[in-house]
């Protein structure tokens, strides 16, 4: 019984000999070409084992979008817990959704933040604005308007040489 290695070794020889000089690329490849009996088993097994290995390995969940991130608030913060941990890949796309999900929450919280500083300014505004209505109603009140005041008698005034008498009401 001749082992496998030594016919492969035997077949080359002959192959690679001085008359075979003309073919020596295609019995060369000819001759690593050696079919073996029990090749396609172990080729069904390989594939088997694969088949096999693919179907038990787990599965990955599909990536949320971000729509979805934006309103599970919960489940933004753990997945972004989870892409912030040292091992976590920053390359995956849950990960990117999620970043995305929390940068466009933040600007949203930043928008209503501003828009309620307006709506205090301009609370604020208003108030001023009617003290000083209030403010320049009151001064307009103590004005003493020239034209609209009551008419006095006034008596001419008296003689040079007259003495004052007062008024004998």
């Amino acid at each position: 019984m001749v082992l496998p290695a030594a016919r492969d070794y035997e077949a080359v020889r002959r192959v690679t000999g001085a008359a075979a000089a003309q073919r020596r690329l295609f019995g060369t490849i000819a001759a690593r070409t050696v079919v073996n009996t029990n090749q396609p088993l172990l080729v069904l097994a390989c594939c088997g084992g694969l088949l096999l290995a693919a179907g038990c390995a787990p599965k990955q969940e599909a990536a949320k979008p971000v729509g979805d991130l934006m309103d599970d608030r919960v489940a933004l913060d753990g997945l972004l817990m989870k892409c912030n941990q040292p091992p976590g890949d920053a390359a995956d796309v849950s990960c990117g959704n999620a970043r995305i999900a929390s940068e466009r929450l933040a600007r949203q919280a930043e928008a209503a933040q501003e828009a309620k500083r307006a709506q205090e300014f301009e609370r604020n505004r208003e108030k001023l604005r009617e003290a000083d209505e209030q403010r320049r109603q009151t001064e307009e009140a103590r004005k003493v308007d020239a034209y609209h005041l009551p008419v006095v008698p006034v008596e001419p005034p008296p003689a040079s040489g007259e003495p004052v008498k007062p008024d004998q009401h």
